[in-house]
């Protein structure tokens, strides 16, 4: 009864407008002559028609909550999801700091590519085109080639499901008041405004739509706590049914450009490591070491695969596995953990992951770099290497302390290059960008547990000397800084 006399209320709004359209007058009409049950799906139609009334005699419609907003956003992403064009550009802006860029995507008739710019980070592309999908940093002259994973953009959404959960942000959050307010007109075209606030929040959603089409034009979102309890904001701008270039759809990367195809080179690279330099039981539990790689300059890496995480363990927040803690060499040098990867985790990519399974067991690589480089290195034979049960992520260890084991692992590759050959292929070549700085960094923390002061602060500036991009010298310069106050000083010597 309620919503048949808010219908009521609106025609006799309508009727009483002198500038209504006959067609938004023949919708009303319709929909209070549907039953109830099928006016959900007119209720945007009807909110869109009332916005440009509302223009005329400066009413601001008020949308029930909960039904009729979600009536409101099936109908915006049906239109998306009709595209057969598109352009979405993400920006974030943090308190205090310029609006920044941070992700890129075209989409034209099943085919898309996506560019992100993760801040800190290397910038990274995805490309599906086709059957295939091609995926690559920006300081790269490799794509990795591979069979499309259901035209996925981003976790589990195609780019025309990314497009639509960017209309909705903090639709999961707890509930939310709508309105649609009447705006002017846009470059000629009549547009209204979907706001979402929540009370007592500095929620704030607002998206600019196309009353024609019930696209979105763009939208702000208000919200997002960060560390520092501050909010940023996410600003999308939308572009529909423009033409997309076939120059967009190929791989944006350097002239040199070289193909590898993932399925071909997992295969040989699985071929090569099919027997394992070493396997490694204690506890109930093993892992298989299947290469032990170095380079001229004394760093290591070394790759093993596992199973699944161990069972039976108290006192764990995470699964773990039996993984390399830590290393010496066979000239009694220390190293530094820099980092434990597995293939194509820096795109999200599973299949990447699962190409490189050996049988049901997981792969992945640690790498460390010496406590204290020096050049030349004297090349090791062997690395003494503590396995215990930690996360392949590298979360903390909660873990038996029965379970722990030291083995002698051989030396396997000796690469003529910086990194191992499978490092592209693995998709690896971003963190491989920051080693150098990631490497100095964990020295430096190394140094100050120990507490001696100077050194780390020498490696703490090193690493912020190193930074790339320039944004992540920051929190090294605040290490050192740190270091040099516990000393009494402001410089090293």
């Amino acid at each position: 009864m309620k919503e048949d006399q808010e219908l009521q209320d609106m025609f006799g709004r309508i009727e009483a407008g002198i500038n209504a359209s006959p067609g938004l007058r023949d919708r009303v009409g319709k929909l209070l002559a549907e039953p109830k049950t099928t006016r959900s799906r007119f209720r945007l139609a009807l909110a869109g028609g009332l916005v440009g009334f509302a223009c005329v005699i400066g009413v601001t419609i008020v949308l029930l909550p909960t039904a009729s907003a979600a009536g409101m956003y099936r109908q915006i992403q049906a239109a998306i999801r009709d595209a057969k064009t598109m352009h979405v550009r993400s920006y974030s802006e943090m308190p205090g700091k310029p609006r920044r860029l941070s992700s890129d995507l075209y989409y034209a008739n099943g085919d898309w590519r996506m560019d992100m710019f993760p801040g800190t980070r290397i910038a990274r592309s995805m490309l599906h085109i086709g059957g295939d999908q091609y995926l690559y940093f920006a300081k790269s002259d490799v794509a990795v080639k591979e069979p499309a994973i259901a035209e996925l953009v981003e976790g589990n959404q195609t780019a025309l499901e990314f497009a639509e959960s960017n209309t909705d942000d903090g639709r999961i959050t707890g509930s939310r008041d709508f309105t649609i307010e009447s705006r002017p007109d846009e470059n000629g075209r009549p547009v209204y405004a979907v706001i979402a606030t929540r009370k007592d929040t500095p929620y704030h959603l607002e998206m600019i739509v196309d009353k024609r089409t019930d696209l979105p034009i763009r939208s702000s979102f208000t919200g997002q706590p960060t560390s520092s309890r501050n909010y940023r904001v996410i600003y999308v701008e939308y572009s529909f049914g423009e033409p997309i270039g076939r120059d967009i759809l190929t791989p944006q990367i350097q002239t040199t450009t070289k193909i590898v195809n993932l399925s071909t080179e997992a295969d040989a690279i699985k071929t090569a490591w099919k027997n394992p330099l070493k396997t490694i039981r204690t506890g109930g539990t093993s892992v298989d070491v299947r290469n032990v790689a170095v380079n001229e300059k004394g760093e290591v890496f070394i790759a093993c695969s596992f199973g699944k995480p161990i069972e039976g363990l108290r006192n764990v927040a995470f699964p773990q596995n039996l993984l390399p803690e830590s290393i010496t060499d066979d000239q009694g040098r220390e190293y530094v953990l820099v980092d434990t990867l597995r293939p194509g985790a820096f795109f999200g990519d599973t299949k990447a992951f699962e190409y490189f399974k050996f049988g049901s067991d997981n792969l992945a690589i640690t790498e460390w770099a010496p406590m204290q480089p020096m050049t030349p290195w004297q090349q090791a034979r062997s690395i003494k290497t503590t396995f215990v049960a930690r996360t392949w992520s590298g979360y903390p260890t909660y873990s038996e302390p029965s379970i722990r084991a030291i083995e002698d692992l051989p030396v396997s590759d000796v690469l003529s290059g910086d990194f191992p050959v499978y490092s592209t292929v693995m998709m690896l070549d971003e963190p491989h960008v920051q080693f150098e700085m990631i490497a100095s960094g964990k020295r430096g923390e190394a140094y100050e547990k120990r507490r001696e002061f100077g050194r780390a602060a020498y490696w703490y500036r090193d690493a912020a000397g190193k930074a790339w991009p320039p944004s992540s010298a920051k929190p090294y310069e605040d290490k050192a800084a740190k270091c040099l106050k516990e000393l009494g000083k402001s410089t090293l010597p």
